[in-house]
């Protein structure tokens, strides 16, 4: 199987385990070790069929350490620096007051 559809099948599995959860599909989330568990599984069988059998094939290999330090920490800085953006923009530093009641708070009234 190509790196490409390897790919697209993950980010595919990645968004139906967010909307199965978000809707609630797999039980209550005390239960999250059944959905964790299912995607685990569903990750090892796209990982197998792209041929990807040994730590190096899945780029967890000590030769790979290095550059994915380097992207981490590049994604941790581009993060941080739109979070303290968003923070001295004072557009962003009003807040509606209703949004401190609490989730009791009907819809109507938001």
């Amino acid at each position: 199987m190509k790196a490409g559809r390897s790919f697209l099948l993950t980010v595919g599995v990645l968004v139906l385990f967010t909307v199965t959860r978000a809707f609630g599909l797999f039980g209550p989330p005390r239960y999250v070790y059944v959905s964790v568990g299912l995607l685990t599984v569903a990750l090892i069988l796209i990982a197998r069929t792209a041929g990807a059998t040994t730590r190096p094939d899945l780029g967890l290999g000590w030769t790979d350490m290095r550059a994915g330090l380097r992207y981490g920490a590049g994604a941790f800085g581009i993060v941080l620096l739109v979070l303290v953006i968003a923070a001295v923009i004072p557009a962003t530093l009003g807040g509606d007051a209703r949004a401190l009641s609490g989730p009791d708070l009907p819809g109507a009234r938001i």
